[in-house]
């Protein structure tokens, strides 16, 4: 049985979303081909699509006037504008961004913006998933399942969770949130 991804709202409220069997549980037949992530630079968009039938972790960092690390749960399929780590597989730099989009697609995923001065867009995808917005402008997107959605930062965030599950997300009280089941807004 998996564990349970958890995390705290509003310092007090522990919620549990979905169990989760982690992505050496979700991959591909012994002897097969690993799924990838994709990372992907054009004209100032970087574009990080995540494999398909794996539960992806995703962390998105800024680390200079735009660039961005994308640091995966598994290997990353880079190519345009990124450079992959020279160690580790699942991380590249990626350079010349103006903008990031991140498509979770399905699985249980967990992603995370520390992306500062861009505006990030997540779409979550079907699955329980965990999206944790960043300081910017963030326009996130849930999918088929129960999310849990977290924004904060000075930066006007949208938020649509999507029409089925139940989803749950904790913003700052001058974001705009969507067919979202439960919404807690972060003291100012």
């Amino acid at each position: 049985m998996g564990a349970f991804r958890t995390l705290v709202v509003a310092g007090v409220l522990v919620v549990a979303v979905g169990s989760v069997a982690g992505p050496a549980a979700a991959g591909p037949a012994i002897g097969g081909p690993s799924p990838k992530a994709k990372v992907d630079v054009i004209g100032g968009r970087l574009a990080v699509t995540a494999a398909n039938g794996v539960n992806d972790d995703i962390v998105l960092t800024s680390v200079g006037d735009g660039a961005v690390l994308v640091d995966a749960t598994g290997l990353l399929d880079v190519r345009r504008g990124c450079t992959p780590d020279a160690i580790d597989p699942s991380r590249a730099t990626c350079t010349g961004v103006r903008i990031v989009d991140l498509d979770l697609r399905d699985g249980d995923d967990y992603a995370e913006s520390r992306v500062v001065d861009l505006t990030v867009q997540i779409a979550a995808g079907a699955g329980n998933d965990i999206v944790v917005g960043g300081p910017s402008h963030d326009r996130i997107t849930g999918g088929r399942g129960s999310d849990l959605i977290k924004t904060y930062g000075d930066g006007f965030d949208l938020v649509d969770c999507g029409s089925d599950g139940q989803d749950v997300a904790q913003t700052d009280a001058g974001d705009k949130t969507m067919q979202c089941e439960l919404v807690a807004h972060l003291p100012v």
